[in-house]
């Protein structure tokens, strides 16, 4: 599982969220309700509240799957909260909120699978991206020490 946490503003600087006011909180935690049972989340992604701030929401975004772009997941929650007409004065240039990703990466509680350790492997080898002769030099004897241990 892939954890994103996410700090989520309104958009529009002149007109904050207010969470301290029950209304605005309200809507926004059953927009993630809503969001979380629906077809697209329903088995790969879950939204969870962190944290409340007065003019932000913290959450988590759960994902089978790595995301390029995790805050871009949240669009179900914006599109319900508009649909409410109670958040029009915190839209700025077509958004509802202004997120930034404090936090993203794997569970590091949760094993790899063989295919997985292999891909990264094969990645870290190959990929032209991935060009630290040093990590890969690391890497090699890690798995040589590891076969030798095995056999």
């Amino acid at each position: 599982m892939y954890r994103y946490v996410i700090e989520l503003r309104a958009a529009n600087p002149k007109a904050p969220f207010d969470f301290e006011k029950g209304e605005e909180r309200k809507h926004v935690e059953q927009a993630i309700r809503i969001t979380n049972t629906s077809a697209s989340f329903r088995k790969e992604k879950r939204i969870t509240i962190k944290e409340i701030l007065p003019e932000a929401i913290v959450i988590e975004l759960g994902s089978q799957n790595p995301l390029e772009n995790p805050i871009m997941s949240l669009k179900g929650v914006s599109r319900w909260l508009v649909a409410t007409g109670q958040f029009n004065s915190h839209i700025y240039r077509r958004s509802l909120f202004s997120g930034v990703v404090r936090e993203n990466g794997r569970d590091e509680t949760e094993k790899l699978s063989d295919l997985e350790v292999a891909n990264e492997f094969l990645r870290i080898m190959f990929a032209t991206e991935a060009g630290d002769k040093q990590i890969k030099r690391q890497l090699i004897e890690t798995v040589t020490k590891h076969k030798n241990n095995r056999l």
